[in-house]
């Protein structure tokens, strides 16, 4: 009686399998890279005219919110409120209106809403969970093959032993995916005798005053009807002696210049949006000028950030407290300003 041998293949569990394995994580690493939208909505913008109120520049905000979905406007109005509401309570303890220089306050910043912050949570959970199912197939794998569960080497019977071939087929290679005219009277009481002479006085008519000439003279009272003598001229009066040098006018100061209402500055760098990750954090930008209240020229420039909420008052007003307390790092406004987070 003749036993032909017979070629046997034996194949590993799909559990075990080392391309398995790695499949498995290139689709795990995929799904927690594209399964997390990020939706980056700007809520606020910095504008270059700046209102001036009793003394005060109103504070300036650039707010970006980072969320796993769609944000309504409702959302971005109320994210900015808060975040103006922060630059606010940081400036309300200092007395901004005195002073010869004007402090202006324009702040950048990042914030997350809590659905992407809740999708970094799950991303590295998922992450973390993972990596420790690679880690138990790996293991697994490598406990199977060394009680021999694993592809055996081929080996060749003896020629009478009976006992059948195993001939191991050979490992597939892992696919890995990518993802404005006199009366005259006669008396007599009788015969009068005597001899009555007259003499008759023929008077002429004297003729109404003439005009006197500007140039007679009268002596004395003049005749009714003559003319009023010319009024005697009135001298001159005498040029005013210069006053004194001691005694001179002092210079009239010119009137005060009404204060400023506006401010035109040119607006900051804009924040490098494009660089952040699907793990990185809120963010928040200050760029501090001093302006000279006369004429609103930029005098001097502090740029300070830090990795915090600029919604969050408490945050804000240390970013702010530490930049104002400290006289370092004051800068000509000239001096081009450092690029935005």
């Amino acid at each position: 009686m003749h036993f032909r041998e017979l070629p046997m293949t034996r194949t590993p569990s799909p559990s075990l399998r080392p391309g398995l394995a790695r499949r498995e994580l290139v689709a795990l690493c995929a799904l927690l890279t594209f399964g997390c939208t990020v939706v980056r909505a700007p809520a606020s913008a910095i504008s270059p005219r700046v209102p001036v109120r009793d003394g005060v520049a109103e504070p300036q905000l650039e707010l970006w919110l980072e969320s796993g979905g769609p944000v309504s406007p409702a959302e971005a109005e109320a994210a900015a409120d808060r975040a103006r509401s922060a630059l606010y309570q940081a400036l309300a303890h200092r007395r901004l209106e005195e002073g010869d220089q004007l402090l202006v306050v324009r702040a950048q910043g990042v914030s997350r809403t809590p659905s992407r912050r809740d999708n970094q949570s799950a991303a590295v959970a998922g992450i973390v969970v993972g990596v420790v199912v690679v880690a138990v197939v790996a293991i697994a794998a490598s406990k199977s093959g060394g009680r021999g569960g694993g592809v055996p080497s081929a080996g060749r019977a003896g020629p009478r032993s009976g006992v059948p071939r195993v001939v191991a087929a050979p490992p597939r290679p892992p696919r890995i995916g990518a993802p404005h005219a006199f009366p005259h009277h006669h008396h007599g009481g009788g015969p009068y005798w005597g001899l009555d002479l007259g003499v008759h006085l023929v008077v002429p008519l004297v003729p109404p005053p003439t005009p006197m000439a500007s140039s007679e003279v009268w002596y004395g009272t003049p005749p009714p009807g003559a003319p009023a003598p010319p009024p005697e001229p009135v001298p001159p009066l005498a040029p005013a002696e210069p006053a004194p040098a001691s005694q001179e006018a002092l210079p009239v100061e010119p009137p005060p210049e009404a204060p400023l209402a506006e401010l035109m500055l040119p607006p900051p760098p804009a924040m490098d949006l494009e660089s952040r990750g699907f793990f990185a954090g809120d963010a928040v930008r200050a760029e501090l000028l001093l302006v000279d209240r006369t004429s609103g020229e930029p005098l001097w420039m502090k740029v300070v950030e830090s990795e915090s909420d600029p919604c969050d008052a408490a945050k804000v007003k240390e970013l702010l407290d530490g930049a104002l307390d400290d006289p370092q790092g004051w800068v000509p406004a000239g001096a081009p300003s450092p690029p935005a987070p």
